[in-house]
């Protein structure tokens, strides 16, 4: 019997996962990931497109699924995500991708094969917020949570 190896708080089993369990498992990410968008575009975030969800496929592990382009955040379904390989290609489902969003989350998928899921979002606030390009001021307890935390990015590349 083989042991299961362990990375944190993910079990990452050696032996193979049965292809019914797989299908399963690529609907629960993808149902996730249809429900995370629904969520931001009720938070008000996302109306432009801006910030994206990605969920790795379960058995094609160096791909992920991702929202095809021009779809309201809102109207997020299973149906509508496509699955996008290392490249940036269309694997399957229909529409073309966000180039922005293969570009960000390419990155942490091909580095982090423990990430299954990533998300980033362009919020109401923080936006804003970004564009003046100084950390947060420790004025709140709330802030206070990002003490010796931050960073912030001088220009583009």
């Amino acid at each position: 019997m083989s042991q299961p190896n362990t990375l944190g708080e993910f079990s990452l089993n050696s032996t193979p996962t049965p292809a019914s369990d797989l299908e399963a498992e690529r609907l629960t990410r993808k149902r996730e990931a249809a429900l995370g968008y629904r969520i931001m575009a009720s938070w008000g975030w996302g109306a432009d497109g801006s910030g994206h969800i990605t969920a790795r496929d379960p058995e094609h592990t160096d791909c992920f699924w991702l929202l095809a382009y021009g779809i309201p955040f809102d109207q997020a379904t299973v149906n509508n995500l496509v699955l996008v390989n290392e490249q940036g290609e269309v694997i399957q489902g229909n529409g073309e991708i966000n180039p922005a969003a293969f570009y960000i989350h390419a990155p942490i998928h091909a580095h982090r094969p423990d990430v299954i899921g990533a998300i980033h979002a362009h919020t109401p606030y923080g936006t804003p917020y970004s564009a003046l390009a100084k950390p947060l001021a420790m004025s709140s307890q709330e802030a206070a949570a990002f003490y010796q935390l931050q960073s912030v990015f001088h220009g583009e590349e």
